[in-house]
């Protein structure tokens, strides 16, 4: 992973686009693991990567197989599902780039599947209704939600060492886009 996040990280240095990323992105490991068939070693990735004009709060995105991020907005979830299979292997397919506009009071959970497939001694997963059960529960602060969501996996696990990573990164918005009140 640190190898895909120098690249991007170089990337987005000259492009701002999440298309011209995801193609850049997708054709590099494709000849990555072109070199890497030799040895065994075929390399791909799930990666979720947007763009939020700040004004306006639209993102433009693409996920290429990576677990849906949810929006919560009011009581209910919107997944911001795959647009595109995971990159490495197959061309961008038209239409990867989708388009979303946040509002004042959006909370914004991205996630890896380490969470929803992390599992208690029984063999059970976490799973994605967990997570949304917890978002939809949840009235305090991102910060107060994550310690609430990995307190969550922590108690599920009985407190192992989980065997895949374990991130989440969550976003409230609030401040309106351009023609709400801020607040």
């Amino acid at each position: 992973m640190s190898l895909l996040y120098g690249y991007i990280h170089a990337v987005v240095e000259s492009v701002c686009s999440p298309l011209a990323v995801a193609e850049r992105v997708n054709r590099f490991l494709k000849s990555f693991t072109a070199r890497s068939e030799v040895y065994d070693h075929l390399f791909s990735a799930t990666l979720f990567f947007g763009i939020i004009e700040p004004k306006s709060l639209e993102m433009h995105y693409f996920n290429a197989g990576h677990p849906a991020p949810l929006v919560r907005r009011d009581r209910r979830l919107i997944p911001l599902e795959a647009t595109a299979p995971p990159v490495g292997f197959f061309n961008i397919p038209e239409g990867a780039i989708k388009s979303y506009r946040f509002r004042k009071g959006d909370r914004w959970l991205l996630y890896t599947d380490g969470i929803t497939e992390t599992a208690n001694v029984g063999g059970s997963l976490f799973g994605r209704e967990r997570v949304e059960k917890l978002l939809l529960s949840h009235e305090g602060d991102h910060v107060e939600f994550l310690d609430l969501l990995l307190g969550a996996i922590r108690e599920f696990d009985a407190g192992h060492s989980p065997r895949d990573d374990c991130t989440a990164i969550a976003i409230d918005f609030h401040r309106g886009s351009k023609g709400e009140e801020d607040g």
